[in-house]
């Protein structure tokens, strides 16, 4: 899994512990670029855990610059 704003990618990893609200997204029949059908929208901070690497936490998304 992976955690993007927009196109940009921050982290991928085996798992993600979101620290707030979020909401599972499914449209089958309007994915996103990727062809992602099903995806979390958060606006909340995230860490991405990652079996080859320390874990990532992305701020929440007014802490990230615009890109």
């Amino acid at each position: 899994m992976s955690v993007k704003r927009g196109v940009r990618n921050f982290a991928k990893g085996h798992e993600a512990e979101i620290h707030g609200p979020c909401r599972v997204v499914y449209r089958p029949n309007k994915p996103h670029d990727c062809g992602a059908t099903v995806w979390i929208e958060t606006l909340a901070e995230v860490t991405i855990y990652n079996l080859e690497a320390a874990p990532v936490t992305i701020g929440t998304r007014w802490d990230l610059e615009p890109g």
